[in-house]
């Protein structure tokens, strides 16, 4: 339980810096006293990923959007900011 607390807290401080490689980091299991394996970590975080990569397009085609989701879904290269980037969209945080 202190380590789940611990998480989130360096999960929402990280998330409210803005610190979008230390949020990546928390990706790393190393040290995770409760690991996950490979494939559920990509049926948990990638693989979503990659369904909202294929429905975004349509959904944003007419207008600027507003587009949430969990924090860990928008950093490193398979997240989505990287990649919708990749894809010629311009993503900006909302202030």
């Amino acid at each position: 339980m202190d380590y789940a607390r611990e998480m989130v807290k360096k999960l929402n401080d990280s998330y409210f810096a803005a610190d979008l490689v230390a949020l990546y980091d928390l990706l790393d299991p190393s040290g995770n006293p409760c690991p996950i394996s490979d494939e559920y970590e990509y049926q948990l975080n990638r693989k979503r990923n990659d369904n909202w990569l294929v429905r975004l397009p349509s959904l944003m085609s007419e207008a600027s959007s507003f587009i949430a989701v969990g924090a860990l879904h928008i950093c490193g290269e398979e997240g989505l900011l990287f990649q919708l980037d990749k894809m010629g969209y311009t993503v900006a945080p909302v202030k």
